[in-house]
């Protein structure tokens, strides 16, 4: 048999059935209110624990409502409430509620609102529906509403909403274009730099295969990776512009998968516009090979000058000398001799300045090599201190040797060390006033490393030159009446030929008061034959 619920105030009748399966009227009584009794226990865990909802006459009138509604009107009440366009006329929760309820009860339709609560400095969301109720003939007789609360639903799509934007504002400040492809390569997002490569804006490219707008400059080697489904970085990509213009993209991008699937779903990355950098790279490519081109015709041209020069000097060194010393008899008036003499001094002069010059033509050029061997480094400085001791002593000078009998080998060229000393001690003398005082030490450095410093109390370098000092063709006094010969040239060499041993030069002056120069052997040159 069947019970009926009725809400009497609105005229609806529900009907909650049950079926008896045991006979007899007793049995059946029994039944029948064992069912009121858990309808009414259902009825009041629906009012007090259930959602939020009410029941309303078409007026908007409440004939019942849930606790939850209950509590969510006085929320409404404390706070501003705020609805969608649609509703925010309406004012209070009262007056929307009946505007609601004569809406739903003359068109029948059910209506949707999002509802917006503030309450001091927390904002609430809730979606609201309102359905009308009918009675057993189809006739509207309430409307019934339920709320649920969507506050963080709500946060949510404020959040991705935020990141959206914050993400297209930062795509759009990008000199970069975004792009992600599906499974087969096609274009399904590009964001809108695009547009100044193919000169189509990004919604004219969707469902374009990327291969129809461009092409990778490597395309099997690109072929080969998107092939095997790995990240890339910095692929060339060329791209027809507009006006016909080839242009140079770097493409980086990253593999894409369906997350339930693990299925290959496409690519996503970034396209740089590196056509600039490529003219640049291109440009400095053509003129770094016409820089060594004009480098090694310099040095081809200054190597075949000094041999050309060498002849002649030669030939007047060798007579020259011949005059001076009067090798094949007196010479009748003595100025003959005199002049020979002077004749061998300065071609003597010239064939050291056409020697420093060939050594930095064939140091610049990286064609100076060096033959090495175990060298005495002592007593190569006592050898070269003994070619100048004569000059020193003309100057004026006293020359000091301070090396050590007990000194380790030195695995280098020993002509090129001999030329270092003497471009060092040479500048020395030179610059050393008559009186003065020249040193050079050969000293083990605790790190290791052969020390080989020339110290002399001469003329000193301003600190404004000392920063250019090695440079070629710089002169420590290079004033037009300057009284010191040569071609500014001796340092730089000295320096370089260091270097190419894996050492240095560095050097310490104080205008007036003299100069110290340090050639620095390294340790691993020192005490054994370096391993080839």
């Amino acid at each position: 048999m069947a019970r009926r619920f009725d809400i009497a105030s609105l005229g609806v009748t529900r009907t909650v059935s049950g079926s008896v399966e045991s006979g007899g009227a007793d049995n059946a009584d029994g039944a029948d209110a064992l069912g009121r009794a858990g309808l009414d226990v259902l009825l009041a865990a629906v009012f007090q624990a259930g959602p939020a909802f009410y029941v309303a006459q078409c007026n908007g009138d409440i004939v019942v409502a849930s606790n939850a509604y209950r509590e969510l009107s006085r929320h409404f009440a404390k706070g501003q409430v705020l609805v969608d366009e649609t509703w925010r006329a309406f004012g209070n929760t009262v007056a929307k509620r009946a505007i609601l309820c004569r809406q739903v009860a003359q068109s029948g339709q059910q209506v949707s609102v999002l509802e917006q609560l503030t309450i001091g400095n927390a904002t609430y969301a809730y979606d609201s529906v309102h359905t009308a109720v009918r009675d057993e003939s189809g006739q509207v007789v309430g409307v019934m509403g339920t709320y649920r609360d969507s506050t963080g639903e709500a946060r949510q799509r404020t959040r991705a909403a935020a990141l959206e934007s914050r993400l297209d504002d930062i795509t759009r400040s990008m000199t970069d274009w975004i792009w992600e492809t599906d499974a087969d390569w096609r274009l399904c997002h590009v964001s809108s730099n695009i547009t100044h490569a193919v000169g189509l804006p990004p919604a004219m490219l969707h469902g374009v295969a990327l291969a129809d707008i461009g092409s990778f400059v490597d395309g099997e080697g690109a072929q080969r990776i998107i092939a095997s489904h790995r990240p890339f970085r910095g692929l060339a990509f060329a791209i027809k512009a507009p006006g016909g213009e080839t242009r140079t993209f770097r493409l980086s991008g990253v593999p894409a998968f369906e997350p339930a699937s693990g299925r290959f779903a496409g690519y996503r990355g970034t396209g740089t516009d590196t056509t600039l950098q490529e003219r640049a790279a291109e440009a400095m490519r053509v003129a770094r090979e016409e820089a060594e081109m004009a480098s090694r015709g310099k040095s081809e041209f200054i190597a075949n000058m000094s041999h050309e020069l060498r002849t002649p000097l030669n030939s007047i060194l060798g007579f020259s000398e011949i005059i001076g010393n009067a090798m094949f008899g007196p010479i009748g008036n003595a100025k003959y001799k005199e002049y020979g003499q002077l004749i061998h001094e300065s071609a003597s002069h010239l064939l050291d300045l056409i020697t420093d010059v060939l050594d930095f033509s064939r140091l610049d050029a990286h064609k100076r090599e060096l033959f090495e061997e175990d060298v005495d480094v002592a007593d190569v400085v006592r050898r070269v201190v003994r070619l100048l001791s004569e000059r020193a002593h003309r100057a004026g000078l006293d020359l000091d040797v301070q090396a050590p009998e007990n000194l380790p080998s030195v695995y280098a060229d020993e002509r090129a060390i001999k030329q270092v000393l003497l471009n060092l001690l040479s500048n020395a003398v030179k610059f050393t006033p008559q009186g003065g005082r020249i040193e050079v030490a050969v000293m083990a450095d605790p790190s290791g490393d052969l020390l080989i410093a020339v110290s002399d109390t001469g003329i000193g370098i301003s600190r404004d030159k000392l920063t250019h000092i090695f440079e070629p063709f710089t002169q420590a006094d290079a004033s037009l009446s300057r009284r010191y010969d040569g071609v500014g040239l001796g340092l730089h060499l000295a320096r370089g030929l260091m270097h190419l041993h894996g050492g240095d030069l560095s050097i310490d002056s104080e205008e007036g008061k003299g100069t110290r120069v340090t050639a620095r052997l390294p340790a691993v040159r020192v005490g054994h034959r370096r391993s080839a």
